[in-house]
Formats: C-alpha cells, sequence, structure tokens
C-alpha cells in the first residue's frame, strides 16, 4: 500500500494545475517552474510503479 502514498501525490503534481495544488497544502506548487512539478510528479509515479512492480516481482519467485 506504499504504492498509494507515492502514487496519488504524483498523479496530483503531473496533472493538477499548480493553482489548484496551493489550497491542499503544496504551497511550494505555484513557486517552481510547471516542467519541475511535473518532472517530480513524473518521478512519483515511476516510484509507485517500481514499487508495484517489484513485488510483482519478488512474489513470483517465491
Amino acid at each position: 500500500m506504499l504504492f498509494v502514498l507515492f502514487g496519488m501525490p504524483g498523479v496530483m503534481k503531473t496533472f493538477m494545475d499548480p493553482s489548484a495544488l496551493a489550497p491542499m497544502g503544496i504551497a511550494w506548487a505555484t513557486d517552481v517552474p510547471v516542467w519541475v512539478l511535473r518532472f517530480i510528479g513524473i518521478c512519483e509515479l515511476a516510484g509507485a510503479l517500481g514499487m508495484i512492480l517489484r513485488q510483482r516481482r519478488a512474489s513470483s519467485r517465491c
């Protein structure tokens, strides 16, 4: 379930408008360029995907 903690903020930072993120507690989203915010979101999504794939691969070995 840890992948949800990485995945949901990653989706929000990748697809939502920075001005909509500020009221949700991500106030710095309006201070950085949009491409930096999107990059961070994509990295968080990649981390969540890596957790899912690693978990599936480890369970298939047992």
